[in-house]
């Protein structure tokens, strides 16, 4: 399915990463319902509550007959912040109906947390920010919604490096007044005398707004005591701990009154290593933050060992590799040897299942070549998209950003999607494909010539295309017409 905009600001120059991660993820909702054709619209927020509304954002997908299409409103916090329209005949399964308010759900979560995101972007602080598809993290998303909504204290609950931080913003960002001061402290750097005066100027700081405390259990507990007497003053209360806090309350590390007042709405972050297909799109907006110049990447090897990693230190230590990498990398793209000597705890994992679960690799090939594409449904998304493209456009000169914008991802992590399910880059795949038509070609035309057959399945240089075709049949194309004219002799 070919997911595209019509609104004017989401043009290819212009549109930011967030946007492209935005597109993705819904064609990935579209794809898994089976919505071929319709649309999806996004309002203004500053116009929901009105008669009238404004698109913020529109997506168009398939072909859109208003007339044969029904619009399903698309809801966070029980208003209406955009609206579905889809074929009306889906909703003639029973099946498929149950699924649409998950789907809408799926789809407000997503924007929320673009618009999020988008905020966080345009703020000097390079404030952290959520990212990836995985489970856990919509789920994720979807605490941010309920606890956005209230005005009660939220505990986030977590290991090291997790996205506290990103969380606790959020929270603030989707509530009824995200106008309203944010104010943070990180109480793991404090002393008593510090912490009494940051505590006193950020209740200030935050009247009628947020404040959240950073590691709230690293205070000692004359520190927790100045908090206790001002929970009920007006300022919403959101805490991030690194330790389960009723544990710390059984062992007398934490006040229970404190705790008590604290203990409305509570999360728990997995760890990195529990949501590891969240890794790419992370490296991904990390390369795009911290590179030092526009086309530094990191080889196809390096992704690989960076998503097998357990990441012990979960996003921050993540981001802190990266930043390493890119600073201080003589290679592009970056090697793994790099990768080693920056981080040599890194562990490489073998892969005990095999690399496709349902298809092999000649089965993929095959399919390709027959365009018979119902096999490809057991792979990523992304990459089934990528596969047919090439099979519809093998004889065109086809690039990877080509292939990205295809299956609206970035080059990046299709490189990647490539590498990790496939074992192959992309241009070695394309070069099978175009083989196994030539070979197709030199069986039914055994007397075409060499130089015809090369261009038409999309080699322009000829020396290069024998040398290819004498990699994949150990025959020289000249070799591998004479054996089908000598097949055709016996026959």
């Amino acid at each position: 399915m070919k997911l595209g905009s019509n609104n004017k600001n989401l043009g290819h120059q212009n549109i930011s990463e967030n946007q492209t991660q935005l597109q993705h993820f819904l064609t990935e909702v579209m794809d898994k319902a089976n919505i071929k054709d319709g649309a999806i619209r996004f309002y203004k927020n500053n116009e929901i509550d009105t008669p009238l509304k404004s698109l913020e954002l529109s997506f168009e997908f398939g072909k859109t007959n208003k007339d044969k299409c029904k619009s399903i409103p698309i809801l966070y916090q029980r208003k209406i912040i955009g609206d579905l329209l889809c074929e009306k005949e889906k909703f003639h399964s029973n099946n498929e109906l149950i699924n649409f308010p998950q789907i809408t759900k799926t789809m407000a979560l997503l924007f929320k947390r673009f618009k999020t995101n988008e905020s966080a972007g345009q703020s000097y602080s390079q404030r952290p920010v959520l990212i990836g598809y995985s489970q856990q993290s919509l789920k994720l998303e979807s605490f941010i919604e309920k606890a956005a909504s209230a005005s009660f204290p939220v505990i986030i609950e977590g290991d090291i490096g997790n996205e506290m931080s990103a969380i606790a913003h959020a929270i603030h960002s989707n509530s009824p007044t995200p106008g309203t001061p944010y104010v943070e402290i990180d109480c793991s750097t404090s002393n008593h005398v510090s912490f009494d005066q940051r505590l006193m100027q950020s209740w200030e700081q935050a009247m009628g707004g947020t404040l959240y405390l950073h590691e709230i259990n690293e205070l000692s507990l004359s520190q927790q005591s100045l908090l206790i007497g001002k929970l009920a003053s007006d300022v919403k209360i959101i805490v991030s701990s690194t330790k389960p806090l009723h544990s710390q309350v059984n062992n007398g590390d934490f006040y229970r009154q404190l705790y008590t007042a604290l203990d409305f709405l509570k999360i728990h972050i997995p760890p990195l290593k529990e949501r590891k297909e969240d890794i790419p799109y992370m490296v991904n907006l990390l390369l795009l933050r911290y590179r030092q110049f526009d086309l530094q990447t990191l080889s196809e090897s390096t992704l690989q060992e960076l998503y097998n990693f357990d990441w012990p230190g979960n996003f921050i230590q993540l981001e802190r590799v990266i930043i390493k990498l890119l600073t201080f990398a003589n290679s592009n793209p970056i090697k793994l040897n790099e990768l080693h000597s920056l981080l040599p705890e890194i562990i490489r994992y073998e892969n005990d299942s095999d690399t496709y679960d349902v298809i092999t690799h000649d089965d993929i090939i095959e399919s390709l070549i027959k365009n018979d594409y119902r096999h490809l449904s057991t792979l990523h998304k992304s990459l089934e998209k990528s596969l047919i493209f090439l099979a519809e456009n093998y004889y065109d000169n086809i690039t990877l950003d080509d292939l990205a914008n295809s299956a609206h991802v970035s080059a990046s992590h299709l490189s990647f999607l490539f590498k990790n399910h496939l074992n192959k880059s992309f241009k070695k795949i394309l070069a099978e494909i175009r083989i196994e038509h030539a070979k197709c070609l030199f069986q039914t035309y055994p007397h075409k010539r060499i130089t015809d057959a090369s261009l038409e399945v999309g080699f322009g240089d000829l020396s290069h295309f024998e040398k290819i075709f004498k990699r994949h049949t150990n025959m020289t194309p000249r070799n591998y017409k004479n054996s089908v004219k000598k097949t055709r002799i016996l026959q």
